[in-house]
């Protein structure tokens, strides 16, 4: 299965590039910068990334799977954050540079056999004049996004993510991550 944010979401999210960062926050940010609701503010655009959850049987029987929206901030949302909480001003002023998707592909095995495969969008990198924004969904199977700031690219490998797909001396689940910039993420979108 094939679980990717909407070709309209990625194309909103390419508009950042060559804008100006302004600020990010989320709602009922707590411990770190976890949260459903992500609130990037930019010089020619607010967005709101928020995880969602959608319910898929390919396993077998019915499970939870995260899925990434993004829209333009409505004005209440934007005032409701911004009023109630936290504005992490990192690499304030800077310009968005490049902005790439990271896949996480997760191949279940049962007894040897191939019984399954998964494959969705974990992070986006988001490249600034100052550094690095990463934002990754906490698990695929919750809603909750993280942020985090760096000052050198990441690789790939630095966005695991938790699942909880069964795994046993019977079955196992292997993962592979790779990072794509957005034209290359349209064409699986």
């Amino acid at each position: 299965m094939k679980n990717y944010m909407k070709k309209a979401a990625v194309q909103t999210i390419g508009q950042l590039r060559g804008s100006t960062l302004e600020f990010i926050t989320g709602f009922d940010v707590r411990n770190g910068f976890y949260s459903d609701l992500i609130v990037i503010a930019c010089s020619n655009d607010v967005l709101a990334l928020r995880g969602e959850i959608l319910i898929s049987d390919f396993q077998g029987f019915d499970d939870e799977f995260s899925t990434i929206s993004v829209n333009e901030a409505p004005k209440k949302t934007i005032d409701t954050v911004i009023e109630s909480e936290v504005h992490y001003l990192q690499q304030k002023n800077s310009e968005i540079l490049d902005i790439q998707f990271v896949i996480a592909h997760f191949t279940h095995f049962e007894n040897g056999d191939k019984t399954w495969s998964y494959e969705t969008e974990i992070g986006i990198i988001i490249e600034t004049s100052k550094g690095y924004v990463n934002i990754s969904k906490n698990s695929v199977h919750n809603e909750i996004l993280e942020v985090e700031y760096l000052d050198a690219r990441p690789s790939v490998e630095d966005f695991t993510t938790s699942h909880r797909f069964e795994t046993n001396i019977f079955k196992t689940t292997a993962v592979e991550y790779r990072a794509l910039a957005i034209d290359d993420f349209l064409e699986l979108c």
